[in-house]
């Protein structure tokens, strides 16, 4: 086993900056290498964390008491396609990029459609991902059958199964899931894949304020449309990810978009679309998106966040509120941001109520960053535990929201978290101080 020094693609947090410091880094080829690492940290009574493709926005990954890192973005192999039962079995350093090339070439399709693309499905199950498309499909978790762990003390186990009902056991896997590297350290999982939808339509509408377009999307909902995503963003958001991608827009008008994309049979698709049309109110703008218009809608889409970051440091924000909410909740965030002479991008998946948001450091020194900083994070968070939402909705807690986190949590389910926490972790040495 080969420990090798922890360079800054290790130390520092993307986004905001942060810097943390590790005993080293270890990449395994197998898992008995993993477990001599284990074993090894064990000896040294060190902490250990597992690091993929270290695209995550909050934190999850930093280390913060010298532990051992554990790099498994080289365990990045494709294993097994099961036409039979739609289940695909792949490593844990294998890309979201690597998986929709994978199955799309042979006709079939995996929902979940997070951002950052070249994350792999290892971080993706940890923070229980969710993305574009979960307004209708789902989050990770309903795309995954089983997994492969490795507990701290070097047990492997297989949870869960290719089979479609379960009712044996307790769920471990479900537990495993969105547990942020807490528990258990992900090697292997066996995912769901479907078959591909026969026609996809992106359509970008635009609006003169964010307000219309929410009440638009909620009156879409209403008629049982069910779009594979709904993204709502802004036209002084959007300029970021023009300036990165050095790529305009094509509609001129409006300050607030909808952009949605309907899937499934040519029929259905098109009685969707002409339903949508119907109802829509106060729209400035509608596009049918043709597939180079779509690719580039959508590649300023995801790129809000990359945008922002090339310009400036940044703390993400990903909370989640019921979506009659969303609205004020926005209007809310700015009017914070105002108070606190602070600059706000927001965007989100305006189908279930998920808000994005980053904001911005710019030429605000340290020392007033982290005061205007604090305060905006604990009037949001305040906020939104009032209105009923959550602190995150798919980047999960880590080390940059666990005080808030903490704050609004029943004190109870705090104890039973931490008693789940020692059942796997005893010594509490994997990813400790996230989350709980």
């Amino acid at each position: 086993m080969e420990i090798i020094e922890a360079t800054a693609e290790y130390l520092v947090d993307n986004m905001t900056g942060l810097t943390g410091s590790a005993y080293g880094v270890v990449k395994p080829t197998d898992l008995a290498e993993l477990v001599d690492a284990l074993t090894f940290a064990k000896a040294q009574q060190i902490g250990v964390i597992v690091i993929g493709a270290n695209t995550g926005l909050s934190g999850a990954t930093l280390p913060e008491h010298d532990e051992l890192l554990i790099d498994l973005s080289g365990w990045n192999k494709i294993l097994d396609l099961d036409e039979a039962t739609g289940s695909l079995t792949v490593e844990a350093g294998v890309t979201l990029n690597q998986i929709y090339d994978y199955v799309e070439a042979r006709g079939y399709f995996y929902p979940p459609d997070p951002g950052a693309k070249q994350a792999t499905i290892g971080g993706n199950i940890s923070t229980n991902a969710g993305g574009m498309r979960a307004v209708k499909y789902g989050v990770t978790r309903d795309f995954v059958k089983a997994l492969q762990v490795v507990l701290i003390d070097g047990t492997v186990l297989e949870l869960g199964s290719i089979n479609q009902k379960d009712s044996t056991n307790y769920d471990l896997k479900d537990l495993i899931i969105g547990s942020e590297g807490t528990l258990a350290i992900i090697t292997r999982a066996t995912l769901k894949v479907i078959a591909q939808p026969q026609v996809s339509q992106s359509i970008l509408i635009s609006f003169d304020n964010l307000d219309l377009a929410i009440e638009n999307v909620a009156a879409i909902l209403k008629t049982g449309v069910r779009p594979a995503s709904v993204e709502f963003f802004e036209r002084e958001g959007l300029k970021y990810a023009e300036i990165y991608l050095n790529q305009q827009l094509f509609i001129e008008d409006g300050e607030a978009f909808i952009l949605l994309t309907l899937d499934g049979n040519l029929e259905q698709v098109g009685q969707e679309k002409v339903l949508i049309k119907n109802i829509l109110k106060n729209s400035r703008t509608q596009v049918d998106l043709s597939e180079q218009q779509a690719k580039i809608a959508w590649q300023l889409r995801d790129n809000l966040a990359a945008g922002v970051q090339a310009q400036t440091i940044a703390e993400p924000v990903d909370i989640v509120v019921p979506t009659s909410k969303i609205t004020e909740t926005v209007k809310y965030l700015k009017a914070i941001a105002e108070a606190e002479k602070l600059e706000i991008v927001t965007f989100g998946h305006a189908g279930d109520g998920n808000i994005h948001a980053l904001i911005l450091k710019k030429s605000l020194s340290d020392q007033l960053w982290q005061k205007s900083l604090s305060n905006y994070l604990e009037k949001m968070y305040h906020y939104v535990n009032q209105v009923g939402g959550l602190a995150s909705a798919e980047h999960g807690i880590g080390t940059l929201k666990r005080p808030y986190f903490i704050k609004h949590l029943d004190p109870n389910l705090y104890s039973l978290y931490q008693k789940i926490k020692f059942a796997f972790d005893p010594e509490g040495r994997l990813n400790a101080g996230k989350k709980i």
